[in-house]
């Protein structure tokens, strides 16, 4: 059965119902895909660490430090899902959805800064 979906949130409820994990995984995806388009736009060599690109983003893009620690959360859950036995709840996979997005977001939004 094909589903087309007209709103983000029916993405959402229907992913994280059907397979909670692959929502988290493709979230934290385009989360880091977010980042890295800041990093290759700013011309800046995108770090090897997480720890080191929240302190670019931080330093260089103006990220605020409670929207790097909510990334590191989400890394955090992820790396739990697709690394352990874990499977996420409905309302864990809609919440970290939501909330990639709206990061992802915030970082798109940064101010581009040229090396």
């Amino acid at each position: 059965m094909e589903r087309n979906w007209t709103t983000f949130d029916e993405m959402v409820r229907t992913m994280a119902v059907n397979a909670p994990h692959a929502l988290i995984a493709d979230w934290h995806m385009r989360l880091d895909k977010a980042i890295t388009t800041w990093f290759v736009n700013s011309r800046v060599n995108r770090p090897g660490t997480p720890t080191k690109v929240y302190d670019v983003l931080i330093t260089h893009g103006g990220l605020p430090q409670d929207a790097i620690d909510e990334i590191n959360q989400l890394r955090r859950l992820r790396n739990r899902v697709v690394h352990e036995e874990y499977l996420p709840g409905i309302e864990e996979a809609e919440t970290y959805a939501r909330s990639a997005w709206r990061l992802a977001w915030m970082v798109a939004d940064l101010p581009v800064r040229m090396g």
